[in-house]
């Protein structure tokens, strides 16, 4: 059974990057990076990326931005996830 969650839930607890994937659609690329713990794979593909974002505000946020809200992701980390998904 999948679990719903929407902007709201993601200031209470920390989600599964499972989770977040299929909620996605319902959820805020910046309350997801502020709240959550994710990974450079996940960033790259929803983060960055401008088909999965809400608003024109969400479409400024850059690599900058993931690795100031998110610590423990690397620059090179991210700069190899980017690379990845931007072949596809």
């Amino acid at each position: 059974m999948s679990v719903i969650i929407q902007d709201y839930d993601l200031r209470l607890k920390k989600y599964s990057i499972e989770i977040l994937e299929e909620n996605i659609s319902r959820l805020a690329n910046k309350t997801l990076l502020y709240t959550q713990d994710l990974t450079a794979d996940f960033c790259s593909k929803y983060i960055l990326n401008d088909d999965y974002t809400c608003c024109v505000e969400e479409t400024y946020i850059n690599c900058y931005d993931v690795l100031r809200a998110q610590k423990h992701i690397t620059e090179s980390e991210l700069t190899a996830s980017i690379q990845k998904y931007s072949n596809k």
